[in-house]
């Protein structure tokens, strides 16, 4: 498997994993039917059974079998096998009996790993008004799978199962544009089968995509590691303070929305001057633009223009009395 771009592959795919509960009989989440296997090396299968599960793998007239350890995981290597665009099923069985899992229209080609910031993830829809010529061909041999953006501090055991594609002229749309136009280049040139495994994330600094050990380089790398640790050691008390934050965020809501219900009550019984009906126009697009605090002062300040102020809407830690004594000024 390679990388594209020079780009390091994710700490995420670095175990590229089981996706089922250990007692049953699965395959690691990168593959799937409609895969694209590496050619002229020898493939790497992985999964997870039951604890000493004997476990075969059936492809392309090999049959290749592995032990599962006493977590449930097993792997093997399928012999190198040459570029062949024919499809064919990948059969894994248990001799626990586990439910037999059918990869189908499987290839053999080149694969490679497309990763980077939001320039390799831009979808190609976002290009179809510009070369509308790009999307009136299909490339039924040019294969393309997206790893799920999520995030991890430490290289995942663990990987959701991937859905495979072809570069159908439906599917087109959907896959990473930079990838696509490797891709085909790459088949137009090679005339095999091309699998690219897109895992990108919009804005990550080069150092996300670095594996632990690439950073004992030398002082400047030790310092960005040291600096990431300190951070992660922090993580359990910014994570009280998140919490803290969001109850607090969502009372600070809970006011705004009380104030701004009564208002419009208020002002569907009464009739209001303009300058009333604006100001509370203006609490609503701060209430929409998830401002709490912001829209609780502008609908204080709705009431205090309206006819007639009451002075006696609830305010956050008792009653109003009068606003700007009552009304947080810090942001939520």
């Amino acid at each position: 498997m390679r990388t594209f771009i020079g780009a390091i592959l994710l700490s995420g795919l670095c175990a590229l994993s089981t996706t089922a509960f250990a007692a049953d009989l699965a395959v690691g989440g990168v593959f799937g039917s409609n895969m694209v296997l590496q050619q002229q090396r020898p493939a790497r299968i992985h999964g997870v059974s039951a604890a000493g599960d004997e476990v075969t793998v059936a492809f392309a007239g090999q049959r290749k079998t592995a032990t599962a350890d006493a977590k449930g995981t097993w792997k093997l290597e399928l012999d190198a096998m040459p570029a062949s665009a024919e499809g064919r099923t990948l059969t894994v069985t248990s001799k626990a009996g586990g439910k037999p899992v059918e990869l189908k229209n499987v290839l053999v080609g080149e694969v490679w790993v497309c990763s980077g910031q939001s320039n390799m993830g831009g979808a190609m829809s976002s290009l179809k008004p510009v070369f509308p010529a790009d999307f009136t061909e299909a490339f039924p041999n040019i294969r393309y799978c997206s790893v799920p953006l999520r995030g991890a501090y430490q290289p995942k055991e663990d990987l959701a199962p991937l859905t495979w594609r072809d570069c159908a002229i439906s599917n087109i749309d959907y896959c990473s544009a930079p990838s696509f136009y490797f891709g085909r280049e790459l088949y137009r040139r090679l005339n095999v089968p091309i699998g690219l495994i897109v895992s990108s994330n919009g804005g990550t600094a080069v150092e996300c995509w670095l594996p632990k050990a690439a950073f004992n380089v030398d002082d400047e790398t030790r310092g960005v590691l040291a600096k990431w640790e300190s951070q992660l050691d922090a993580v359990p008390n910014s994570r009280e303070t998140y919490d803290d934050r969001f109850v607090k965020f969502m009372q600070d809501c809970q006011d705004a929305a009380d104030i701004l219900s009564d208002l419009h009550r208020s002002f569907d019984r009464v009739p209001q001057t303009d300058v009333a009906v604006e100001q509370l126009k203006v609490a609503d697009r701060l209430m929409a633009q998830l401002q709490p605090v912001a829209a609780y002062r502008a609908a204080v300040m709705a009431e205090q223009v309206a006819v007639p102020a009451t002075y006696d809407i609830p305010a956050p830690g008792g009653r109003l009395a009068p606003y700007w004594v009552t009304v947080r000024v810090a942001d939520a």
